[in-house]
């Protein structure tokens, strides 16, 4: 048996209906629907007697079976409870038209059915009976002529006769055709419209292809740009650094060494001022007793020795001499240390410059370099000299006398 993966229901009933595939819900209540409209002429309240019982019961049953399962598919509801009822509703079909061989209406004897129920319900619903092997015998002149017919339709039928049973065999075969043909004609709108809707599909793939092909370059485009843009800044960001880095190295001896300057300028400065305020201090307390010494109290001055003097002189004079250049290392050495401090800070701004993108130019570079490199000074006080002679001494105060 051939199936179809794509139809909700896939049904061989052989030579009572024929291969029934049904692709959609619309489709299975459709065919519900032609079932149940052609088992009203079966539905008859006019039908009475015991011996009809069991046949109207089975027929009554099938038309109510066929509503319910078409009321049931066409109500709203999730897909599992719909695929739940499509099931319900193939079991039905299977069990009524192959296992209770309930006439299709497709079907010769289907139409043979409704032809003598046009001219005779009653020999009709006999004649059913018959075709369904359940009796309905009685004495009644319609129970004998439905069997009758029945009877010459099925010899005729298995090809003993040929007359109604041909041509309700044409007209199942007619109404074949139609349903194939309907079909055919359906599949074919359909297929048409699929391929109007796929080919507007491929239009706007196209276009919305070309569209994003358009936003994709210029995409690729901007950031090829600003790739080139961030290679090259970084390009020239890698070359300052190297560029500091070699200069780091080049200025680290000199920062070393200014940098230990410092330190020992600013010791130097620590222990001169030290030793200035020690010497202050011993000048302040000695020299008063060296005079008190020398001088004694005397009164008169034209009684106090010369020598005397002299010695007081001496000593004062090189006492003071000797603060002075105390005083004078001791501002020297603050002096260089406040001179190395600056040529550290100026060599760190410096390498801070280079980093920088449009920092220094040539001039800039050259005018701090210049700087970095002059040459200091030791600190050392030129103008001072030792205390004049003896003989300087006396000559200068007989220049002035």
């Amino acid at each position: 048996m051939s199936t179809d993966e794509n139809a909700l229901i896939d049904i061989n009933l052989n030579s009572n209906g024929g291969h029934v595939l049904l692709y959609s819900v619309d489709e299975i209540v459709d065919w519900l629907h032609k079932e149940r409209e052609y088992w009203s002429w079966a539905v008859n309240p006019n039908f009475h007697g015991q011996h009809l019982e069991r046949l109207l019961e089975t027929i009554r049953k099938t038309a109510n079976d066929l509503d319910a399962h078409a009321r049931a598919i066409q109500q709203q509801a999730n897909e599992e409870v719909r695929q739940q009822r499509v099931r319900q509703a193939n079991n039905f079909i299977l069990s009524t038209y192959r296992e209770n061989s309930i006439p299709h209406s497709s079907t010769a004897t289907a139409k043979f059915l409704l032809t003598i129920s046009k001219e005779d319900p009653t020999s009709a619903i006999h004649a059913l009976g018959y075709f369904m092997n359940i009796q309905t015998a009685s004495l009644q002149k319609n129970t004998l002529i439905g069997y009758m017919r029945a009877y010459q339709f099925e010899k005729e039928l298995s090809g003993h006769t040929i007359s109604d049973a041909t041509a309700n065999s044409r007209d199942s075969l007619d109404e074949l055709y139609r349903d194939l043909s309907e079909s055919l004609a359906r599949q074919r709108t359909e297929f048409a419209e699929l391929r109007s809707s796929v080919s507007t599909t491929i239009q706007e793939l196209g276009i919305l292809f070309g569209s994003q092909q358009e936003k994709f370059s210029s995409l690729f485009e901007a950031t090829t740009k600003n790739n080139k843009i961030i290679l090259s800044a970084n390009k020239q960001e890698l070359e300052r650094i190297e560029r500091t880095y070699d200069e780091k190295l080049a200025l680290s001896a000199p920062g070393r060494y200014w940098s230990k300057k410092r330190i020992a300028h600013e010791k130097l400065s620590w222990g001169f001022g030290i030793t200035a305020g020690l010497l202050f201090l011993i000048i302040a307390l000695f020299v008063p007793l060296e005079i008190h010494s020398l001088l004694g109290d005397a009164g008169d001055a034209a009684r106090i020795p010369y020598w005397r003097i002299g010695v007081l002189v001496v000593f004062s004079t090189l006492a003071i001499w000797i603060l002075r250049i105390v005083v004078r290392l001791f501002l020297s050495h603050i002096h260089l240390e406040s001179d190395a401090a600056e040529r550290i800070t100026m060599l760190h701004t410096y390498l801070a410059l280079l980093r920088k993108e449009g920092g220094l130019g040539q001039d800039d570079t050259r005018l701090i370099l210049d700087a970095l490199f002059r040459p200091s000074s030791d600190g050392i006080v030129r103008d001072d000299s030792a205390p004049p002679g003896v003989y300087e001494f006396l000559s200068r105060l007989a220049q002035r006398s």
